[in-house]
């Protein structure tokens, strides 16, 4: 049964694997998934007189960031994504809350950034960057 109602936090995940088969990277403590379209101008001298610029969509491009604990026993962690950002590894990335009827969005992409940070006192964290390298899908969970 889908979610209802909004969407908690905590229940949406990225997913990352080296497979179709993905898993919730652990510890993590936020997620994102950006989208952004580039655009040509199609001005012409009909439209421009007018005051009116109009464009047209060309390329969508979209990477998903997640950050998080870093545990060095993890069965999904920081060292497996490192391991595939430095073997240039194309992975599989989705979006989602895993819940049968609920959105997920998926794609494959590389790793193109990933960040440690170890502050004394504090608990050392991890941020890192899935750019996509393939289409971003949209489907239904089943």
């Amino acid at each position: 049964m889908p979610t209802t109602g909004p969407v908690q936090g905590h229940n949406l995940r990225a997913r990352f694997g080296t497979t179709t088969t993905t898993a919730a990277i652990y510890a993590a403590t936020e997620c994102s998934l950006s989208l952004e379209t580039e655009t040509t101008d199609v001005n012409h001298k009909d439209n421009y007189s007018a005051g009116v610029k109009e464009i047209i969509p060309t390329a969508t491009a979209w990477t998903v960031s997640t950050s998080g604990l870093i545990y060095f026993d993890a069965a999904t962690g920081v060292d497996d994504i490192i391991s595939a950002q430095l073997a240039k590894t194309k992975v599989y990335i989705d979006f989602s809350t895993s819940v049968t009827g609920d959105v997920k969005w998926s794609g494959q992409a590389y790793i193109t950034s990933c960040e440690l940070n170890a502050s004394v006192g504090e608990t050392a964290t991890y941020s890192v960057t899935f750019s996509g390298a393939s289409l971003l899908t949209q489907s239904t969970i089943a």
